[in-house]
């Protein structure tokens, strides 16, 4: 576990103000599912944006172009661990916000189609893709129809990036289905929106939003930490992902020394 450190309140709250405009500009679209409790996710932040405040190694981000690292993402981790924090404290839970509102037949039954369909074509050819892999392995476990919206997006957008690798599948490829499933994601949020309080929806969307900011900020600076650390590994110990839970140590047995994929 990341070590511990005490909450600020007064710090976190500030932080939370700071990243407003941050979580107002994020597009509905690109949300991700929280996949990890937020506080965890806080501390490891924090932790992170501690060992890339140290002058020599933020240095050497200064001094990459800006097409290749956002020096930005390395300015805002500790806003966004402070923010996530806050967000923890205040009692958000974890699940998708309730609706009154009901979707209709011929949308759930269309959408939970084409997502099966676009799910078995990437799947077959993009599941040992390097970074496509990962992504098909996290749609495949959603559940519930704020899930179903957001797998129908990114597998859109998996189909649109990797078009050249599954266009010849005679089974599963059909040209319109990236397009319909855009479509569908979009019908599936509005209608859902309409059925929830302005309480409930910004309870239920700030910790996904968060969430989001501050996984993209943390991976990137994450990556980046390790390639200009890769020749000297005995530093890398300390940079590990926002999944990473250590192995129990038996008794008499070295300490691990591999991170674990992600669940």
């Amino acid at each position: 576990m990341p070590q511990e450190r005490s909450f600020d309140l007064e710090r976190a709250h500030t932080a939370y103000e700071a990243v407003q405009p941050m979580l107002a500009a994020l597009a509905p679209a690109d949300v991700a599912r929280v996949t990890l409790d937020l506080r965890h996710a806080a501390v490891r932040t924090l932790k992170l944006a501690e060992l890339t405040s140290a002058p020599e190694l933020r240095a050497r981000f200064a001094e990459l172009p800006a097409t290749a690292f956002d020096l930005g993402h390395l300015d805002q981790l500790a806003n966004l661990g402070w923010a996530a924090w806050y967000i923890h404290t205040q009692g958000l839970t974890h699940s998708a916000p309730t609706s009154n509102a009901r979707l209709p037949a011929d949308l759930v039954a269309r959408s939970y189609d084409l997502r099966a369909r676009l799910l078995k074509l990437v799947d077959y050819h993009l599941a040992d893709h390097p970074t496509a892999g990962p992504e098909v392995a996290s749609i495949r476990a959603g559940t519930g129809y704020f899930d179903l919206a957001s797998d129908l997006h990114r597998l859109a957008a998996l189909c649109e990036a990797h078009k050249d690798a599954i266009e010849g599948d005679p089974r599963n490829y059909r040209p319109e289905d990236a397009h319909d499933a855009q479509e569908a994601s979009i019908a599936i949020i509005q209608t859902l929106a309409e059925g929830q309080t302005p309480e409930a929806l910004t309870a239920a969307t700030q910790q996904a939003h968060i969430f989001t900011l501050l996984r993209n900020a943390y991976d990137d600076v994450l990556t980046t930490a390790r390639w200009l650390l890769r020749h000297e590994p005995h530093r890398l110990g300390d940079f590990q992902s926002l999944h990473f839970n250590p192995a129990p140590r038996r008794r008499g047995a070295a300490a691990a020394t591999v991170e674990p994929e992600p669940a």
